[in-house]
């Protein structure tokens, strides 16, 4: 819409800003990284093999004036997973605890996103974002595990876990198993059991696994949960083990942050903050303020914010219980990264600040058939009318032939009309449309730097987050670019 933590090296003493502890042990030399992530549903998640992935270093500096675009570009370590498939997971239940060397986690660094705290002349507690290099920390011959983890999070809320799995010995290993054991106060939801299994059976030279982890806390404070490497050749002996902890807070605010997961570089992501006040008192002179990464160039926020070297900082003023506001914020990507993020602190008079943090991927343009969705209005009323504009360019160099577009149309919307332009002209064709898919005519002939515009027209039916989704294929690129955009749909007032 056009709307007006962090790798941490397992080493002792890596100290600085956030206070979280977490204690990790560094076997064959490898290292491990920390992100905030946003859970998705309880227990394992599947994922394909990744290949080797370059390390991580940490780069903690200093926070120092005049930086406009909180962040480092380009944020490395976010290893997509895919879905569950044939390496099914299984609940494999264990004994034993052990504690290893423990360190503290280090802080964030590098950009100048001052904390909003309670007291907004003061600068204790500056809300950072780390600087992040690429650095190959794995010599040929070791097995490693990393593990992506946010720092703080909710009471009773899902978090999700990165779980990557690495071999970078020169022959395959056999049987690889990572054991989930957690410790008082964390539960798998749904799960009657304190471990959980995720599993192999083969692991190639240079592969990598991934697979994900939600839990949950039942209540607040500092909580651990170990994770365990086993394989094939090492017998009943873990190879590797990390102690993870994080700090469960109880949140002032209800904070949801909708955007998109993945995007194009050049493309645009639109992120949606919904903040509540949950509690039964008013909360007086309530200030956000949202940091992002160098790879995102703002282009587009709502109405009465600051954008400075703090990054965009709205002031609220007073919050009533049980009320809701919703800010935006539209950035281009502007280049390739894996893991692009944004930080969202909410604070006001007398509380500690609540933070929360959303992460997508910009892929680098490899497609010569760019696709691109955005809606004109949002929110949107149930039973009011929106509209989606969405683009394909030819960026090769030759013409593309037998261009096919597709969308998936979210059940909560009726489809009123959709229609294609090339240079203001009607497309000429028609467009099908069977259980939520829609699907142009092909066009035979589409010219390099040409551009195809669309409009599609729908009703809003039924409240709640949808998310639209588009895609284009040709003859010479069978593999689809894909886009996809998030609209949110209110109810009517007093329903």
């Amino acid at each position: 819409m056009r709307a007006s933590q962090l790798p941490r090296i397992c080493q002792a003493a890596a100290v600085m800003g956030l206070a979280a502890v977490v204690g990790c042990t560094s076997t064959y030399g490898s290292r491990q990284s920390y992100r905030l992530v946003e859970p998705i549903s309880p227990g394992w998640g599947g994922a394909a093999p990744l290949g080797a992935q370059p390390g991580l270093a940490n780069r903690p500096v200093s926070p120092l004036p005049g930086n406009a675009g909180a962040g480092a570009a380009g944020r490395e370590g976010r290893q997509e997973s895919g879905t569950a498939g044939e390496e099914g997971v299984v609940t494999d239940p264990r004994g034993g605890t052990s504690d290893r060397d423990s360190a503290t986690r280090s802080g964030v660094g590098e950009s100048a996103t001052e904390s909003l705290g309670s007291d907004p002349e003061s600068s204790a507690g500056k809300l950072t974002v780390p600087s992040i290099e690429t650095e190959e920390i794995l010599p040929i011959g070791t097995i490693d595990l990393t593990i992506e983890a946010p720092e703080r999070a909710p009471v009773g809320r899902l978090v999700k876990f990165r779980v990557n799995s690495r071999n970078t010995l020169r022959e395959a290993i056999e049987d690889v198993r990572v054991v989930c054991e957690l410790q008082s106060g964390l539960e798998f939801p749904g799960f009657d059991t304190t471990e959980l299994t995720a599993a192999t059976p083969r692991l190639e030279a240079g592969e990598s696994k991934q697979w994900e982890l939600s839990l949950q806390s039942i209540r607040g404070g500092s909580l651990c949960c170990v994770f365990r490497l086993f394989h094939g050749g090492a017998g009943e002996s873990a190879v590797i083990e990390r102690k993870i902890c994080i700090e469960f807070v109880e949140q002032q605010f209800a904070i949801e942050v909708i955007g998109p997961e993945r995007r194009v570089e050049g493309g645009r992501a639109e992120y949606v903050l919904v903040i509540g006040n949950p509690s039964q008192e008013r909360r007086e002179r309530v200030r956000v303020q949202m940091s992002y990464d160098k790879a995102l160039v703002l282009r587009e926020s709502t109405e009465d914010v600051e954008n400075g070297a703090a990054g965009l900082i709205w002031n609220l003023g007073g919050l009533d219980p049980g009320e809701t506001r919703q800010l935006q914020a539209e950035f281009e990507c502007q280049t390739a990264a894996r893991r692009a993020c944004i930080a969202v602190e909410v604070a006001a008079d007398g509380l500690t600040p609540d933070r929360t943090e959303a992460c997508l991927e910009i892929a680098p343009p490899g497609n010569v058939l760019d696709i691109q969705l955005s809606d004109r209005v949002e929110p949107i009323g149930v039973g009011r009318r929106g509209q989606y504009d969405m683009s394909v360019r030819n960026i090769g160099v030759n013409d593309a032939r037998n261009v096919r577009i597709e969308l998936q149309i979210p059940q909560e919307v009726e489809l009123l009309s959709a229609t294609l332009t090339i240079r203001g002209a009607a497309v000429d064709g028609q467009y099908t449309l069977r259980d939520g898919r829609l699907v142009f005519d092909t066009i035979e002939r589409f010219r390099r730097d040409e551009t195809i515009e669309g409009v599609i027209e729908i009703e809003a039916k039924q409240a709640g987050r949808v998310e639209m989704k588009a895609s284009v294929t040709s003859s010479s690129e069978p593999t689809p670019a894909t886009t996809a955009e998030p609209t949110l749909i209110e109810a009517p007032i007093g329903r």
